[in-house]
């Protein structure tokens, strides 16, 4: 053999298995099924189907691949036995192209059960993207089979049919369609190209500063690719709130296009240090033999971004809970260019004190980009959750020695636990920042702890903890955690020598001093503020009864447990191999639960760490100590091959490479779906709706909302009427969460207020409609998921006069004196 075939061989091993797959899965074509058109709203009940009387539905599928009808049964009486003959057909034709051959699915009735939910499948119809259906749904018999729907209109496609002919309201249906690999192959493309500005701003936000920064923070050196890669894109988080921290304290504003005013200083700066000294800038190296695993993470982290844009795909807003009020804080910082001192106009007189980090990078991204708020959230969130794999893995190659570790670390961490990834079915978006910037933080800590000459670490340590600081208040008390561990780790090293503790002492301290210096003012805002008021605000520092109970929900759900495990195997192999560092990590994260859980020491659980917050946060050492133990492994085996073949090592390489990516491709095509329904409150009608409510409603119009009870004395929006202050700029009956943090007597108004209309017997109460003229209410917005006031309630009372209507959503206005 020779010696050119020998070194092209490791390549073909690479390179040939993985087109085989490639184009194995292409022909092959794997699927999700996903839902399309969904009207899951129901009152009553479709009369019994029989021979001569059928129940149908009109509908427009919005994709390709049209491949069920899923309805809900009603079985009039459950205590008769369908017999075994009984049948449910459902027959699908098109509408606008007749010549079609219609598909009929048949189903047995025998073992159906009241409120199931029936499905019916067939082939995927390739051609249904825009295309108008009708489903009919008969039986063979009168078996006291029927299905659901809603008297009032639901669905603002099609309309409901009973024998052919168009009745008020909609069934309860869901359609499902296949999306297929090339499909989301085709959407990644299509996103990403389309979106070739906001990559530039993407750039300019999360490179720009922190290239800028390394050339005054780094020595103008060799420094590991991978890791500079993941120190640049940390300084540039940690500069955007320091800039609004300081505009704010100099009186300046960096609303809209002054941004680009930043972005000029910065590329002003890098030029004068580049000019001055051309040996400032930092070369990011990548050794030959690590070429290899430094292509297959760049594939790897490709693989990542491609599954968190695909999550997104169909979110208008941000989902769930938290998106509000992060939303609202990023409009507000976009609308002031600085840090208030309050939330008004978005809640009265309430002091600003929520950690910003998040928030200053979407605002600054809104004046680059000019996306509105609520896309720039839901855009940068899942930017930093990709993110999230760059960092650990290079946290994970250091601390191994070897590249390996790091592709182990972010397959884990991007493609094959459970979190952070559903980070975006919750909008955790400020708890994401600080892991993400966790990482660099805590290695410029051990570099200061370890290097002989401290100054370039301290300052850089100390500008990333106060950038910290600004992002997210829990995560820097799991740093301040890691602080104590390897402080301790450190002395020990020295052998808990005088010098060695004052020395570790003084760095500490200068640490901590540099990063006060850069938060100063945030600090005294909360020292003066918030200490004082922690009390009336929170109720003091105990969390209330329940908030720390255990998840072990989360510890289930899909491979967390496995990879719990595997991180704990790789701590007792740091152990067996005297790996001090790696051991620390696991004594790091029992701390994590010990802060969450201080009653077992004899204090009280505090509600700034409770055990959902830590159990989300374990995918970050997870990554580590499987990645690290991946490296390790790696590292014997390189040792161990230096008695074979130069070419033996390399084939082997190729292979575990190409296995790796096979497994990457695997996990990234499960994660596709990882965003939850139940937790997405707005659809495409309610933004609809609230286009049409900024345009033909008053300014000063106050709506009344559905509002459900969430946790403690919370209460949250029900559906898309929550959003109507970011997209409609209209008040509403309840605010974000953050008023939580407003003054008792607010707070106590808007958890009242909130109680009362979940109570009301009706919504034409005299007591009711008394208590909307006091709120000062003038219209009411129900959305899509609807809630305590529904359509069917509201049409009925005369104190409320339809406006807008548009399927699910309605828009009233409300008439108070329309009894009198």
């Amino acid at each position: 053999m020779t010696p050119r075939l020998r070194r092209a061989i490791p390549c073909l091993l690479f390179v040939l298995p993985l087109l085989a797959l490639l184009g194995w899965q292409l022909v092959v074509n794997p699927i999700h099924r996903e839902r399309d058109a969904v009207q899951e709203r129901l009152d009553t009940a479709s009369p019994p189907l029989m021979p001569g009387l059928t129940a149908g539905q009109t509908f427009v599928s919005h994709h390709p691949g049209l491949s069920s009808v899923e309805i809900l049964l009603v079985v009039y009486d459950p205590s008769r036995e369908i017999p075994a003959n009984a049948r449910l057909i459902m027959t699908l034709e098109r509408l606008d192209v007749p010549d079609q051959p219609p598909v009929r699915v048949e189903l047995s009735g025998a073992g159906m059960q009241h409120n199931q939910r029936v499905e019916f499948p067939f082939d995927p119809l390739a051609d249904s993207e825009s295309a108008t259906y009708r489903f009919t749904l008969s039986s063979n018999g009168a078996h006291g089979l029927g299905a659901w729907y809603s008297q009032t209109e639901a669905y603002a496609y099609g309309e409901r049919l009973e024998n052919g002919a168009p009745r008020p309201g909609d069934l309860y249906f869901v359609t499902g369609y296949d999306y297929r690999l090339t499909d989301a192959l085709g959407d990644v493309g299509q996103i990403v190209g389309g979106s070739l500005g906001l990559v530039l701003a993407l750039l300019l936000l999360l490179g720009l500063p922190g290239f800028v920064l390394s050339l005054y923070l780094l020595p103008g050196r060799r420094l590991d690719g991978v890791l500079y890669a993941g120190l640049i894109l940390s300084l540039s988080m940690a500069f955007w709130p320091l800039v609004w921290l300081w505009a704010s304290v100099a009186g300046l504003s960096l609303v809209g296009g002054r941004i680009w005013g930043v972005i000029g200083l910065l590329l002003l700066a890098g030029a004068a240090r580049l000019w001055g000294r051309r040996d400032a800038l930092v070369r990011p190296v990548i050794a030959r033999k690590d070429a290899f695993p430094v292509a297959v993470l760049a594939m790897v982290l490709l693989a990542i971004g491609a599954t968190r844009v695909l999550q997104v795909r169909e979110l208008d807003v941000p989902a769930w809970i938290d998106s509000v009020h992060h939303t609202v804080l990023t409009q507000l910082l976009s609308e002031r260019g600085n840090i208030p001192a309050t939330f008004e106009p978005y809640l009265p007189a309430v002091n600003f004190h929520y950690h910003f980090g998040f928030h200053s990078q979407a605002a600054a991204l809104m004046g680059l980009s000019g996306l509105p708020s609520h896309r720039a959230v839901l855009i940068l969130g899942q930017v930093l959750n990709a993110a999230s794999a760059l960092v650990v893995a290079a946290w994970a190659s250091r601390l191994a020695r070897n590249r390996w570790a790091g592709v182990a670390a972010a397959i884990v961490v991007g493609l094959l636990s459970t979190m952070p990834a559903y980070y975006v079915s919750w909008g955790r978006y400020t708890q994401l920042t600080g892991l993400v910037l966790l990482p660099a933080t805590c290695l410029a800590t051990l570099a200061l702890l370890e290097e002989r000459n401290p100054g370039r670490p301290l300052l850089m340590g100390g500008y990333l903890l106060a950038g910290l600081f600004l992002a997210h208040y829990r995560v820097l008390v799991f740093y301040v955690l890691f602080w104590g561990v390897y402080a301790l780790i450190a002395l020990g090293r020295g052998r808990f020598s005088r010098v060695r503790l004052g020395q570790i002492i003084r760095r500490s301290v200068g640490l901590a001093g540099v990063a006060l210096l850069f938060a100063l003012p945030w600090l005294v805002r909360l020292l003066v503020r918030l200490l004082p008021d922690v009390g009336t605000l929170y109720g003091g520092w105990e969390g209330p009864e329940g908030y720390n109970d255990f998840p072990t929900g989360l510890i289930d759900s899909g491979w967390t447990r496995q990879l719990l495990i595997a991180a704990g195997v790789g701590a007792a192999w740091g152990l067996l191999r005297r790996r001090v560092l790696v051991v620390g990590i696991a004594v790091w994260v029992g701390l994590w639960l010990l802060a969450a859980n201080l009653r077992v020491i004899g204090l009280f659980d505090i509600w700034l760490i409770h055990n959902s917050s830590v159990v989300i946060s374990l995918w970050l050492p997870t990554g580590l100590l499987i990645g690290w133990m991946v490296g390790d492994l790696a590292n014997l085996a390189r040792r161990g091959a230096k008695r074979m073949p130069s070419w033996v090592p390399r084939q082997v390489g190729a292979l575990v490479g190409a296995a790796l990516l096979v497994l990457s491709g695997w996990a990234a095509w499960r994660m596709v779906d990882v965003v939850n329904p139940v937790t997405v409150l707005t659809t495409r009608d309610d933004v609809y709706a609230m286009g049409w409510v900024a345009e033909h409603t008053p300014a000063d119009a106050r709506f009344l909302i559905n509002t459900r009870f969430w946790q403690g004395d919370l209460y949250v929006g029900s559906d898309g009427g929550w959003w109507l202050p970011i997209l409609s700029r209209r008040e509403v009956t309840l605010p974000s969460v953050l008023y939580q943090q407003s003054p008792p007597a607010y707070r106590q108004a808007i958890v009242h207020f909130a109680q009362f209309m979940e109570k009301a017997p009706a919504v034409d109460d005299p007591a009711l409609i008394e208590r909307l003229r006091q709120a000062g209410v003038t219209h009411v917005f129900v959305g899509a998921r609807g809630g305590r006031f529904m359509p069917k309630d509201l049409d009925a009372s005369p104190y409320f006069a339809l406006r807008y209507a548009s399927g699910p959503v309605r828009v009233y206005d409300f008439i108070p004196d329309a009894g009198e």
